[in-house]
């Protein structure tokens, strides 16, 4: 960079301008080579803006990104004089299973001068979320000195303003906030009895739950009101909460020497157990207004002091750290003892590090461990023995087909609980009869179904163990790290065939015999189940009468189906859901009585064309279970448009990274954007309207930048395609926006006249360079990354193909099984592949099981064969099937 760049960057360290940087890293493993890229850059943090050694963000080329991603973070991680904290702190909260960013130890120099040893720190993006399997087109926040607490401004401009300041979103910026507002209402406004449920339905709470554990363990008070990020996924409609900036951790605190009191050279371990909550505030008096309600539930409290005895007795011991830390020093410590500008307390050398971070984690061990007497909850676990059956003669087969005996444990809480490492037994003396696998989950209000048939080689839920017909007992036994005490025991007398014995209600103290028990699903029954929802006519006029139809099956006699709409213009506010009760009687256009279809007419006309009317399904049995089919989003609910039918046009294929693929009349490789028409008559997309707003967009403001508006005569031949330049031009072909390689949200609507409707849409994953995302086939429903991009044609989905079959042993002996691996390669991520042999038999299928990748567009799978008698002949061969059919042997 030039150097006085870099005078005028640090003349005003808060300044989030950037400045050009040329940045170069090496491009193998040996960095033999290195590879540079023209970047901008400025520096990044809090208080870390003030320090002497400077933390950095670099922002790379939407089309040329470093790693995969377009910002890089440097953090020089002063306050920590063993530079060691947050490599550690990101690591154990992956451990632990909170999504957390990747890092890694890197040495920067700066004009060629060595700058000191720094932790590259993956962005909290829609890459990342993506890496860690969220859906990601949702809203991510970033809260600055906002602890979840009400603004309580009168002015509503005011109170907007101060909720983005203190909750700045991160992905779609221009859409509104109306989300994270709801959603510190229901943090702050519910009910005490009411709260519960209401979290549990709106925020991942089991990961939550795990943040705070793990935060608690590192003693991170910094969490309380900033350094985390909230992720709202629309997809599930659930938040999940994200650590970031974990350097001031493991003994250190904001109430030092130097800069904000952030040089804390006294390392404590006594940050309260429940740091956040109002009784345990931050020195400043702020406390957090979740983590304050979180711990006033009984079932949490309980639920976070047993992940804190869990994780001190595995992750956060030391046993499971101390080696850690020592690997990590070693490491680092040549370069980090060269740094010229990391901090160097008074009487601190860096090789006194692993024993600073030691002995923080034994006293902050032994601290928790005299909190927990006084601060948990004598608490049982909820899990019950809800059923079982020990005479199965026919009523229900596992996997091998096998009529055996079987368990079933509920789970009536809030929270999901893995029972890896609990224990069942059929003798209450051998409490450690059959442990559960690690992983083992049981949903809130859900069941879980063993096999109680000793064949253990059958699956993880098959037991060592089989139930006496003639009566014994059934125990489940909690984990050793909770002392293997009892959690849940039944004593049963003889039993018949094919009945089962279980509790009533679910969870309950009364036991009941079963004449049709309920293997894997609530003993009160399943909820009731909805299919095949429409209305007609399908395109219906403003003078229609619109009949909605579903089919609705359930074990009891009792049922209640509720249709709920409501209808309006586009641009209006929108009303609440009316109800009308829908009926199996014949005469509601259900067709036959008592059919199990339901109909209902909307009494709704408009006798105008222009209404949005949508609706959705509810139905409520006699156990006052409800199910609702609402086909959520992006879509929201079922939806017709009076007087409008959609036209056959489709987005049919993009590309948001393009280097090489494709240029434009002026040469440039910019993004673009396939319309397909699937119909028999040429079609004039003139006054439609392109946007890449999440939000439903304001298609009346021509004004927005996020909104194109197609010119008129711009024609799709029939059964042909149009290029659109996503360039941000804004002029002819060529749209107001471009496209996010991160991902992100594309729809095409109907003009003014024709009411604005939706014609489709496409919500697209972060993208890689020249590789197009698209539907195969043309206008089809499923859409794939495509490393054949064909902009202006017909798409082509690569099929399947065998890169390299081995087996091993090569030469097996007699007895001995073969394990068979095959690469496979494909543009569809989703692939059945089998291995078919022959031991003289005929052959017979055997499914290959895929595992992690080798590389892009590569996905490696095996099987194995069962062991042979000597001089036994096995033939065998491979095949591979895509979702469309594509298949390769």
């Amino acid at each position: 960079a030039d150097p006085a760049d870099l005078d005028w960057l640090a003349q005003d360290p808060y300044r989030n301008e950037t400045i050009p940087a040329t940045f170069c890293a090496p491009s193998t493993l040996t960095g033999a080579e290195e590879r540079c890229w023209e970047v901008r850059l400025r520096y990044r943090g809090d208080l870390s803006r003030l320090m002497p050694k400077k933390s950095w963000k670099l922002f790379f080329p939407a089309a040329d990104p470093f790693q995969g991603q377009t910002e890089l973070n440097l953090n020089a991680d002063y306050p920590d004089p063993t530079l060691l904290r947050s490599s550690l702190a990101y690591g154990l909260f992956r451990e632990v299973g909170v999504p957390a960013p990747q890092t890694a130890f890197v040495r920067l120099a700066i004009n060629d001068a060595y700058a000191g040893l720094y932790v590259q720190v993956e962005q909290v993006d829609e890459r990342f979320l993506q890496r860690w399997g969220f859906e990601t087109h949702g809203n991510l926040y970033k809260p600055y000195y906002g602890g979840l607490h009400r603004e309580e401004y009168d002015d509503p401009a005011v109170r907007e303003w101060w909720y983005r300041y203190r909750y700045p979103k991160k992905t779609n910026r221009e859409s509104g906030i109306e989300d994270i507002v709801a959603f510190i209402e229901l943090i702050n406004g519910s009910s005490d009895d009411s709260f519960p449920q209401a979290i549990a339905a709106t925020l991942d709470v089991n990961e939550w739950i795990d943040w705070y554990a793990v935060n608690v363990l590192i003693g991170n008070f910094e969490m309380i009101e900033k350094n985390y990020y909230l992720y709202h996924d629309f997809s599930t409609d659930r938040w999940t909460i994200l650590p970031w900036d974990v350097d001031i951790t493991f003994g250190l605190n904001v109430w030092g020497t130097g800069v904000g009191g952030a040089l804390d050279s006294e390392i404590s371990w006594d940050n309260p157990i429940d740091s956040g909550t109002w009784e345990s505030k931050k020195y400043d008096g702020k406390w957090n207004a979740l983590i304050d309600r979180m711990m006033a539930v009984p079932e949490f409290r309980a639920f976070y002091c047993r992940r804190l005895r869990e994780l001190m007795e595995t992750l956060f011991s030391p046993d499971h750290l101390f080696p850690r830390i020592d690997a990590a020093f070693a490491y680092i410590q040549p370069w980090a003892e060269a740094d010229p500008n990391r901090w160097q307390p008074e009487g601190f050398t860096f090789a006194d590090g692993p024993a600073q971070l030691k002995d923080y984690i034994t006293g902050r061990i032994a601290f928790l461990e005299r909190e927990m007497a006084r601060f948990c909850p004598d608490r049982p676990v909820p899990l019950r023995i809800n059923e079982f059956m020990a005479d199965n003669d026919r009523t229900a087969a596992d996997e091998a087909g096998d009529y055996d005996d079987w368990i079933e444990l509920y789970n009536p809480s809030l929270l999901t609980w893995d029972l890896g490492g609990m224990y069942l037994t059929d003798d209450l003396s051998r409490t450690r009869r059959w442990r559960i696998p690690t992983g083992t989950l049981i949903a809130p209000g859900g069941t879980l179904l063993f096999w109680a048939d000793d064949e253990e080689g059958e699956g993880p839920l098959h037991t060592n163990f089989k139930l006496s017909a003639s009566g014994e007992q059934i125990g489940l036994f909690d984990r050793d790290v909770h002392g293997n005490g009892p959690v849940d025991l039944i004593t049963y007398t003889t039993q018949m065939t094919d009945r089962a014995y279980g509790r009533w209600p679910d969870g309950g103290e009364a036991w009941r015999v079963f004449d049709d028990p309920t293997p894997g699903w609530r003993n009160e029954g399943r909820p009731p189940q909805i299919t095949g929802t429409a209305h007609t006519p399908t395109w219906p006029t403003a003078h229609d009468r619109v009949t909605v139809t579903t089919f609705v099956r359930d074990d009891g006699p009792a049922l209640t189906v509720t249709l709920w709409y409501r209808a309006y213009v586009y641009g209006e506010a929108l009303p609440d859901y009316q109800p009308v009760p829908m009926a199996d009687d014949g005469a509601h256009g259900d067709g036959a009585a008592n059919d199990g279809r339901f109909g209902a007419v909307i009494p709704f006309v408009p006798h105008r064309e222009g209404y949005w009317v949508e609706y959705f399904v509810e139905a409520e049995d006699a156990a006052e279970m409800v199910s609702q089919d609402r086909p959520g989003w992006p879509q929201g609910d079922y939806r017709y448009i009076t007087g409008w039918q959609r036209p056959p046009l489709f987005i049919n294929e993009v590309m948001a990274l393009n280097t090489r693929t494709l240029k434009d009349e002026a040469g440039e490789h910019d993004d673009w954007v396939e319309v397909y028409n699937a119909g028999p008559v040429d079609l004039d997309l003139g006054g439609m309207f392109l946007t890449d707003n999440l939000d439903q967009p304001d298609l009346g403001n021509l004004g927005d930048p996020h909104l194109y508006q197609v010119p008129t005569g711009t024609i799709v031949p029939a059964g042909g395609y149009l290029i659109l330049w996503a360039d941000g031009d804004g002029q002819g072909s060529h749209l107001s926006f471009r496209l996010s390689s991160a991902g992100e949200y594309l729809g095409l609507f109907d003009r003014a006249d024709r009411f604005y409707a939706p014609v489709d849409a496409v919500y697209f994953p972060p993208q890689e360079p020249d590789r197009s995302w698209g539907r195969f086939p043309d206008g089809g429903g499923a859409w794939y990354a495509m490393a054949a991009p064909t902009p202006g044609g017909p798409n082509l989905l690569r099929p399947p193909r065998f890169v390299t079959v081995t087996r091993t042993p090569r030469w097996p002996e007699a007895g001995q099984p073969v394990t068979v691996t095959a690469v496979v390669t494909a543009d569809s991520p989703a692939l059945t592949v089998t291995l078919w042999y022959s031991a003289g038999a005929g052959f017979q299928p055997l499914p290959m099981v895929g595992q992690d990748g080798t590389g892009a567009g590569y996905r490696t799978y095996t099987a194995t064969l069962p062991a042979q008698p000597d001089g036994t002949l096995v033939a065998y061969f491979l095949a591979v099937t895509d979702p469309v059919s594509q298949s390769v042997r």
